[in-house]
C-alpha cells in the first residue's frame, strides 16, 4: 500500500497532450512557414500570421488545458489518494483535501484484466485502463514498490497479449 499522495493535473495534460501535439505542432509550424513566405508579397499576411501564433495560438492552448483538466472523471483523479495493488486488482482510496481526514471519501476498484498500458512521464507511472471513468492514473515513482511495478505490467502484458491472441483466433 502507498502511503498518501496528491498527483499533479500537469502529468494528465502531458499524457493526453502528446496525441493532440502531433497535430497541433505541424499545423502551429505551417502558419508560421505560410505568415513568412506570405509576407514576402503583403506585409498583411505577415501581420496576420503573427496575430494567430500570438493571440489565437495560446488562447486555444488554454481552452485545451482546462478541456482536459476539468472534466468530471478529473475530479476524483486529482485528489488525494492512496493505492494498493495485490495480484488480481488495483484498488485506489481517495482522499478528502484536508489533511487531517483520514478516512477515504471514495474508492474505486480496477481489475487487472482492465489495465492496458503502463507508461512513465518524468518522475511518474501512468496506468491506462479501459475503464471511461479512469482512463488514465497517475502515481509518483518514489510510492510504487518493485512488486507493484512488476504486477502491473506484466498485467499489461497478459492482456494484450490475450487481445492478440483473440485477433489471431
Amino acid at each position: 500500500m502507498t502511503p498518501v499522495f496528491k498527483p499533479e493535473s500537469g502529468i494528465y495534460a502531458r499524457s493526453e497532450l502528446s496525441s493532440v501535439g502531433r497535430v497541433c505542432i505541424p499545423v502551429g509550424a505551417a502558419i508560421v512557414i505560410a505568415s513568412v513566405v506570405g509576407g514576402v508579397y503583403d506585409a498583411r499576411l505577415l501581420l496576420a500570421g503573427m496575430m494567430v501564433l500570438f493571440i489565437v495560438a495560446p488562447m486555444g492552448v488554454l481552452l485545451l488545458w482546462l478541456r482536459l483538466t476539468s472534466r468530471t472523471d478529473m475530479r476524483l483523479r486529482l485528489r488525494p489518494q492512496r493505492w494498493d495493488v495485490t495480484d488480481s486488482r488495483l484498488e485506489i482510496h481517495f482522499f478528502g483535501f484536508d489533511e487531517k481526514d483520514e478516512n477515504p471519501v471514495e474508492s474505486m476498484t480496477i481489475d487487472l484484466s482492465e489495465i492496458s498500458g503502463f507508461d512513465t512521464i518524468g518522475s511518474n507511472y501512468i496506468v491506462r485502463t479501459s475503464l471511461a471513468s479512469a482512463q488514465a492514473l497517475v502515481v509518483p515513482r518514489e510510492h510504487l514498490d518493485a512488486k507493484s511495478v512488476k504486477t502491473l505490467s506484466n498485467a499489461v502484458y497478459s492482456n494484450l497479449r490475450a487481445k492478440d491472441d483473440e485477433e489471431l483466433a
